[in-house]
């Protein structure tokens, strides 16, 4: 079986994401000040990459333009992020399974739910590659 991916979106409840925005290079990007939804993440990551050599890629992003698919611009949003978007790649579907297993995994989204991190249920995809070449540059 080939490597599987997962690519799912968290949308972060009122108050739960504060940045500040700025411009680099005519390009927005923003700093995380007080951020718990990212703060856990962040935690999760470590663990992730401690414990699961299964996991080939576990990366938490910020959009840099509104998810709703309007297009980049220039300009620092002038409002908060609401979401980050997780980037993931398990060596195959029972890699991934198992890492859905993990007590830190259970452990992290019982936070969610407890504090009510999220505002409402995460956007998931799972792929397999079809085309393309990852940081490797090797076709695939």
């Amino acid at each position: 079986m080939s490597e599987v991916h997962t690519i799912a979106i968290l949308y972060a409840a009122e108050g739960k994401m504060e940045r500040c925005p700025f411009t680099i290079v005519s390009m927005p990007a923003t700093v995380l000040t007080a951020d718990r939804m990212q703060s856990l993440l962040a935690q999760q990551c470590k663990r992730v990459h401690e414990n699961e050599e299964y996991t080939l890629r576990f990366l938490v992003t910020e959009p840099i333009n509104p998810i709703s698919g309007e297009t980049a611009v220039a300009e620092p949003r002038d409002h908060k992020p609401e979401e980050l978007v997780m980037i993931e790649t398990y060596k195959s579907k029972e890699a991934l399974l198992q890492h859905e297993e993990e007590p830190y995994f259970k452990e992290v989204f019982g936070l969610f739910m407890e504090e009510n991190i999220m505002a409402k249920a995460p956007f998931l995809i799972r792929t397999v590659s079809a085309a393309g070449f990852d940081i490797d540059r090797k076709l695939i």
